[in-house]
């Protein structure tokens, strides 16, 4: 999918344009081969990149599987560790898609 002169973050902005559906970071890292743990800081450079475009970076928030509750307005692109709400350690991932 992703050119071997591309940068990660090239690459990144590849794959979110090529897919037909939301990614998760689990997903990113599998068809790129990077860590999971390095994704959320290449993240931010990639949506200030894709608005100097005119693109956007859509980030579906991560939600709580037990309580429904969502973190829509957490600025942080990392997975959250529990629910503020139930205390719950069982978190959906962030999805991200390019608009």
């Amino acid at each position: 999918m992703s050119r071997t002169r591309d940068t990660l973050r090239q690459s990144l902005v590849n794959c979110l344009e090529a897919s037909s559906r939301p990614l998760s970071y689990k997903e990113l890292s599998a068809m790129l081969g990077v860590s999971e743990k390095d994704l959320p800081q290449h993240m931010e450079h990639v949506a200030k990149s894709l608005r100097s475009k005119g693109s956007q970076l859509i980030i579906l928030p991560a939600a709580c599987i037990t309580c429904g509750y969502r973190f829509e307005k957490r600025k942080k692109l990392t997975l959250p560790s529990r629910c503020p709400l139930c205390k719950s350690e069982r978190i959906d991932p962030p999805l991200f898609t390019v608009k």
